[in-house]
């Protein structure tokens, strides 16, 4: 049986930690991490792309979310993208 920490689920959660506590490379890795297990997690992807410093790497991020859950809150952050 898999630990929590070893899902993707578990990655996301301990990367919005990291993130909250200001450890953006940290978080940004943590994330990555939950894609290597579940490349299909619209959460990670859009955790990733709040990570993400530039506006390409934040939109593919972001349509990717978009291509998993076509309602997904990526979309109204997109349009926000320069």
């Amino acid at each position: 049986m898999e630990s929590s920490t070893s899902t993707a689920a578990g990655y996301i959660n301990l990367g919005a930690v990291a993130y909250r506590e200001g450890r953006l490379d940290e978080a940004r890795a943590l994330f990555v991490r939950s894609l290597l297990t579940d490349h299909a997690n619209e959460r990670a992807w859009l955790w990733l792309a709040t990570v993400a410093t530039d506006p390409d790497e934040q939109r593919y991020c972001l349509n990717r979310a978009l291509e998993i859950n076509p309602e997904s809150s990526g979309l109204r952050r997109r349009a926000l993208l320069p």
